[in-house]
């Protein structure tokens, strides 16, 4: 059954043009489909606890890393621009290479900077796995986005 966009008054009876139950939706998908719609919602909440977290650990790594709060907001100030940059016209490269290599290639770079973050010993090193992670993120969220069309 295809969703309409007429509306509907179900307490008058007017049932037309109704989506249906999560069942029918998930018949209509396939088990599969499910999979991989359960995968994305886990990644995307991967990447947003990962921004929550470095956030909480800005005390800390300031004292470990002897970081001023300057260093810190340039830090992630070069984290905000890439990711910026890389939303922008990552989109465009995965309408050009296909969602599932492109997805590929950026959850690979994501979880290498990810892993990168634990051999920062300073500014450089911190902000170069900063701006890698979000050379990750940027073009991941598009195909995340994009994934459930193809």
């Amino acid at each position: 059954m295809k969703p309409s966009l007429e509306l509907i008054n179900p307490a008058a009876g007017d049932v037309k043009g109704h989506v249906g139950s999560f069942r029918e939706d998930l018949n209509a998908i396939g088990l599969a489909g499910a999979g991989l719609m359960a995968l994305l919602v886990l990644a995307a909440i991967l990447n947003y606890l990962d921004r929550l977290a470095i956030s909480q650990l800005g005390p800390t790594l300031l004292k470990e890393l002897s970081l001023n709060r300057t260093e810190w907001g340039w830090i992630n100030s070069a984290f905000s621009l890439v990711y910026i940059f890389t939303s922008f016209f990552g989109g465009m490269w995965i309408d050009r290479i296909g969602v599932r290599k492109g997805l590929a290639i950026s959850v690979i770079i994501w979880a290498l900077a990810a892993m990168g973050h634990a051999s920062a010993t300073g500014f450089w090193s911190l902000c170069g796995w900063r701006m890698l992670l979000a050379l990750g993120e940027g073009p991941g969220t598009a195909a995340m986005v994009r994934a459930p069309a193809d």
